[in-house]
């Protein structure tokens, strides 16, 4: 049997092979100096494989295109401690609760009223909310005048076509509410430009369940 010394590949099966390998890894690196670093990252920078998390997981965004009637198919937001979902059962409305208080009764309600306009679920529009997966942040937008592109012959639930829309019931509306990461506040940012003006009336109050046996007074 033929002895070979290290790093004697003369005579083995497939030497040429890996010679000729191990001379084009040898010729292809290069040794450089700190002043070529910065370009050399940033060639390495844009060859990196990139995925945009926001755009990925937007395409999975719930969205509804009537009024939420109900808080059990409100859109939750929130940072793990505060929590709030928000609906429009007749006005815009935001359940507030934190996660390390017992009892129904500790829940809080923000209701935006208009007293001298349609509530926002009667108002003849395009009411949309939506809710980012990607960063917890519920927006509602309102088009007056116009229909849900899914309204058919259905009109907030009930069967005949929409009535024509009065000037209460023009205008734009749009709200954007979310819990920051950290801290423990609600953010809403409303802005409305209705045709005919009215106020708008910030309640906040304790929000009784007696449905989930809270008998305490508001």
């Amino acid at each position: 049997m033929k002895q070979y010394r290290r790093g004697d590949l003369s005579g083995t099966p497939g030497s040429l092979g890996r010679t000729a390998a191990l001379a084009a890894l040898c010729a292809s690196v290069t040794v450089c100096d700190r002043s070529s670093a910065a370009p050399l990252e940033a060639i390495a920078s844009s060859l990196r494989f990139g995925v945009d998390h926001a755009a990925h997981v937007r395409q999975y965004d719930p969205v509804f295109q009537k009024p939420i009637t109900e808080g059990g198919s409100g859109v939750p937001i929130g940072n793990g401690d505060l929590a709030a979902v928000v609906w429009e059962p007749d006005d815009l409305t935001i359940m507030l609760n934190k996660c390390d208080l017992g009892g129904t009764s500790q829940a809080a309600r923000v209701r935006f009223i208009t007293p001298t306009a349609k509530r926002l679920a009667d108002r003849v529009g395009r009411l949309t909310t939506h809710l980012s997966l990607f960063d917890a942040t519920a927006t509602i937008t309102y088009e007056g005048g116009k229909l849900p592109e899914s309204a058919g012959w259905m009109w907030r639930g009930r069967s005949g076509a929409a009535p024509p829309p009065a000037d209460e019931d023009l205008g734009t509306l749009s709200v954007v509410s979310y819990v920051p990461n950290g801290r423990n506040v609600l953010i809403v940012r409303y802005e409305e430009e209705p045709k005919a003006p009215h106020p708008v009336r910030i309640v906040l109050d304790r929000w009784v369940q007696k449905q989930f046996g809270d008998n305490v007074q508001a």
